[in-house]
């Protein structure tokens, strides 16, 4: 029967809720051991195969309980492109094996009610899509971006599976580090570095615009969160359930640090942890918001939306519009980030066309 309901055409949106079914079947060992293999099969399948990105990251996140860690991970080394394929709306960075999710995002934060954040076909006016981490990054993943000999006596160390605990500064370097190695021309990149002492990072004023892999402003990360859901922005699920989506006080309590990536279910758009475990750097900060609203050019002032709360977030907080700002040079427990990159249009409306 299970197998016969996830090998259904459904709708998407069904779909990326009965994905989910076998994980949860399996986390409370219900699924017969003669069946397992069958439907490891049948999600590995829709892992590799579907183009949504929330059924994409629900598959996976079923093959996890499924322990298909290894199958999974060599599945994935097959999309590590560092670019959109055919009419899949998820791809792999070339290096660090970052599964990024495309979804219809605005920088400016303006939404049309009568589509969903994720709805490969929402056709709204934009310049292009947004490609969006689908977990934080990683300690291990960040390490990368750094020499050597910096990497082992980095003194901010978290499991490698643990989101990495950074300044914005060195976020926004692993940013241009990213772009780098995904060969993306250096006059796409998003930061440049100051010809200071400290070496701090700056972004560039039209880094919007541009197709290197950057932080997400504020406004794109509401939009990109919300995933169509206005009461809940999870899965349009009743709030009871939001321990199955983001680590919080409740289901912290017991807990000194931030979770494993992944752990917990996705999204509509397919992102891990986009709520509680750690917060998240965003590209901007309160001032620079307004003044690019006004037409004028953004100050290089130093505040920097922090976004999402931690596993240290009460429920109400979690759900509070008003983000608290930071010095973008402060590094704390519990601080980390995810990247994003401009998808042009033409080069979605090619992929469409294959």
């Amino acid at each position: 029967m299970l197998l016969k309901i996830l090998s259904e055409n459904q709708a998407v949106g069904m779909r990326r809720t009965i994905v989910q079914g076998p994980g949860e079947l399996a986390s409370g060992k219900l699924i017969p051991t003669a069946d397992q293999n069958a439907v490891r099969a049948t999600l590995l399948k829709l892992y590799a195969e579907g183009s949504d990105p929330g059924v994409h990251s629900a598959a996976g996140w079923s093959l996890t309980q499924l322990e298909a860690d290894e199958t999974n991970a060599a599945t994935r080394r097959r999309f590590g492109t560092g670019k959109p394929q055919r009419q899949r709306w998820w791809y792999e960075t070339k290096v660090a094996g970052i599964g990024m999710a495309i979804v219809a995002a605005r920088s400016d934060g303006k939404k049309d009610k009568q589509t969903s954040a994720g709805d490969p076909n929402d056709d709204r006016k934009q310049s292009g899509r947004l490609a969006v981490s689908m977990c934080e990054i990683t300690e291990q993943q960040y390490l990368l971006s750094l020499d050597e000999s910096v990497a082992d006596t980095w003194l901010f160390r978290t499991e490698s599976t643990q989101p990495a605990i950074v300044t914005w500064h060195e976020a926004a370097a692993f940013c241009n580090w990213l772009s780098q190695q995904e060969g993306i021309p250096e006059r796409q990149w998003c930061y440049v570095r100051e010809q200071s002492p400290q070496g701090g990072m700056r972004q560039k004023r039209n880094a919007s615009s541009l197709e290197g892999y950057r932080l997400p402003t504020s406004a794109e990360w509401a939009d990109v969160c919300e995933a169509d859901s206005v009461a809940l922005n999870f899965d349009g699920a009743d709030s009871s359930l939001l321990q199955d989506y983001a680590w919080y006080a409740a289901n912290s309590a017991d807990r000194s640090d931030v979770a494993s990536v992944g752990l917990l279910r996705p999204n509509r758009n397919g992102l891990f942890d986009i709520f509680g475990n750690a917060e998240e750097w965003c590209h901007d900060g309160g001032l620079q918001t307004r003044q690019l609203r006004e037409g004028r050019n953004a100050s290089d002032e130093t505040l920097r939306f922090v976004c999402g709360g931690s596993y240290r977030t009460t429920s109400a907080e979690l759900f509070d519009a008003d983000w608290p700002e930071s010095e973008a040079d402060e590094r704390r427990p519990g601080l980390g980030f995810r990247v994003v990159r401009m998808i042009r249009r033409q080069h979605a409306d090619s992929k469409q066309a294959r």
